[in-house]
């Protein structure tokens, strides 16, 4: 069994500048609740590939497996 959570890049448009590290941790604030269940597998594609990549070499505990397109 699993779970599929694909969020929209949030906060665009804000009066912060949109880096890396703010993507980062937006996508964890986004997963702490499947990081209740054990480590994601993430799967990014293009930016997304980029960003579940830079995600897991920051938090490498809470990631399983990382799929690249």
């Amino acid at each position: 069994m699993f779970r599929v959570v694909e969020p929209w890049q949030r906060r665009a448009g804000g009066h912060e500048p949109l880096t890396v590290a703010g993507h980062v941790a937006d996508l964890h604030e986004i997963l702490l609740s499947a990081l209740q269940d054990g480590p994601v597998r993430l799967v990014g594609y293009s930016w997304g590939a980029m960003l579940a990549l830079t995600y897991a070499a920051r938090h490498p505990t809470e990631v399983d497996r990382v799929i690249l397109i």
